[in-house]
């Protein structure tokens, strides 16, 4: 597969090599690859090709291997942290092993005087090495129950994870480009190495009972049990030692309703729980902030996330040519946990803290349809009203409307007010797809889509007290040509009209970045790629 597209800077130079992927419908499969960013000879002074205002980057050494091998079962991830996976009873029969090494060296600016050209940096060097296996088993039976049919699933799962983290702080130079050199002189103190290990144990049923010919009633439940265990591996950070257990029975039931041949309706209700992950456990004391991704400092006690969800909605056809879909949920976390910063310059120091109940409150709609006896096209809506629940205050020292505070250590604080309502940053309220597929010939077919997010608060502002990311639309393109009955060579087209927009958004401090004393705007936002192409071959077995 070959890549190509614009990237607007006046230096820089990456390099992408080796990774292969079989199709995804392919049992079993192997997935690996290894990704290195190499820094140019001359990195020279890079400019933001929209506004012209200099840019220092930062030139990371990232050095990353990752793999995964999925056998005889279903591996499934989802890319929305709010969301709790508790829901594994289509597994039939698996066993899974995955591995993930990555090795980082960042440089940042630490409050050394100016003059001092010798060592005015800092390079935060870290490994880390994870390991996850487990398995899932379940048994069917099917028979009738009251003289109906029913099927009833139980089964269990075991899963366990190991983390090995180690960290170093090297006192450095910070260069004109913003690279940094190694000199060899640590900071021992500053030294991290935590190993965790993750066990869960799952049961759980499914009862299945058809009430009528077009009604049917589930039941279900899944109990939880999670054990975690720190430990820290250098023997200077005894507070990072900590064992944690967590357990919950989390229950579930829906009714589906097949009124004819055109037309179905759903509606249910469940739970689900998700344990403190050790990142978030060996970062979670106030007193004793930490650097992500780079150094841990404690282990206090976290409470986990239980979400209670109700979802309605209904989906189905008119005519032959047009179908329909549209839900309703509503999901309550309760003891949701969202990361405090108290500093740096991207606001990366800080902790993780249960902050009170936040909801999702929204409504998923989708068309389907077929025109001119091929021309394929869909539109999908949502709406999502994420807010949290509770009154509180939030720690957000990088904020223009701050209040400083001292606490009862007589330690300064800078937080701002979050009252119930107000938006969870990060999570556009608005989103639209909508997109056409054509057959141009029976071995080609081109189609594109477009994609439409509404703004979403900075992480950080929490309190909605200052302005939205701007929303945008990206329209995209894609196409397919059918070598052979195994042979598609396909092209895909991104951003196709270059539009520049942002995707995230942050508070930090840009007056700590040198170059940038004078900055009073609090804003860091994630700009999306540019205009970018793949062409290649997919082969199919």
């Amino acid at each position: 597969m070959f890549y190509f597209g614009r990237y607007p800077l006046a230096y820089g130079c990456s390099a992408i090599s080796g990774q292969w992927v079989l199709p995804e419908n392919q049992n079993p499969f192997v997935q690996w690859g290894r990704l290195n960013f190499v820094n140019c000879s001359e990195a020279g002074e890079l400019y933001d090709a929209n506004s012209g205002v200099p840019v220092f980057p930062l030139f990371p050494n990232n050095d990353e291997f990752f793999s995964f091998l999925a056998d005889n079962g279903i591996s499934r991830e989802s890319d929305n942290p709010g969301e709790c996976p508790d829901e594994i009873t289509d597994l039939a029969g698996s066993n899974d092993l995955a591995n993930f090494i990555l090795r980082d060296q960042n440089g940042n600016l630490i409050g050394f005087d100016e003059e001092d050209d010798a060592l005015n940096a800092i390079n935060n060097i870290s490994n880390r090495t994870q390991e996850s296996f487990g398995g899932t088993g379940q048994i069917t039976f099917q028979q009738k129950l009251f003289g109906l049919d029913n099927q009833f699933i139980a089964g269990f799962s075991y899963n366990r994870g190991l983390v090995d983290f180690n960290s170093q702080v090297e006192i450095t130079q910070l260069l004109p480009s913003r690279a940094t050199t190694r000199s060899g002189v640590f900071v021992p103190e500053d030294a991290t190495g935590l190993k965790g290990a993750t066990t869960s144990w799952s049961g759980f049923f499914n009862n299945a009972l058809d009430l009528t010919e077009s009604v049917t009633f589930t039941v279900g439940g899944r109990f939880n049990s999670t054990r975690i265990r720190l430990q820290d591996s250098l023997g200077n950070a005894p507070e990072l030692n900590g064992s944690h257990s967590y357990s919950r029975f989390n229950p579930s039931a829906g009714i589906t309703w097949k009124i004819n041949e055109k037309i179905g309706l759903y509606g249910g209700y469940s739970e689900s729980a998700r344990a403190p992950t050790i990142v978030e456990l060996a970062c979670a004391d106030p007193d004793a902030d930490c650097r992500l991704p780079n150094a841990f400092l404690a282990d206090p006690e976290l409470e986990q996330v239980v979400a209670e969800s109700f979802e309605a909605g209904g989906r189905g056809k008119f005519g032959k040519t047009l179908s329909w879909n549209l839900g309703f949920f509503h999901t309550l976390n309760n003891n949701d946990i969202i990361f405090q910063s108290t500093g740096g310059a991207t606001s990366n120091v800080g902790f993780f803290s249960n902050v009170g109940d936040t909801r999702r409150l929204g409504v998923e709609a989708g068309l389907d349809g077929i025109f001119l006896d091929d021309w394929r096209w869909f539109f999908r809506y949502s709406f999502v009203d994420a807010t949290f629940q509770n009154n509180f205050f939030v720690s957000s020292p990088s904020h223009p409307n701050r209040v400083e505070t001292i606490g009862a250590d007589n330690e300064f604080s800078a937080v701002i007010p979050v009252e119930k309502g107000d938006r969870i940053p990060g999570i556009p309220q608005h989103s639209f797809k909508l997109g056409l597929e054509v057959p141009v010939t029976q071995k080609l077919t081109v189609g594109g889509d477009g994609n439409f997010n509404s703004g979403q608060y900075l992480r950080g502002d929490e309190g909605n007290l200052l302005s939205q990311t701007n929303p945008y639309f990206v329209m995209n393109l894609h196409a397919n040509y059918k070598v052979t009955d195994h042979l598609t060579a396909f092209a895909i087209f991104q951003n196709l009209f270059d539009s520049n927009y942002e995707t995230f958004g942050i508070l930090g401090q840009a007056n700590e970045v040198p170059g940038f004393q004078n900055f009073t705007d609090p804003r860091f936002l994630s700009p999306a790629a540019p205009f970018g192409g793949w062409v290649g071959l997919r082969y199919k077995l």
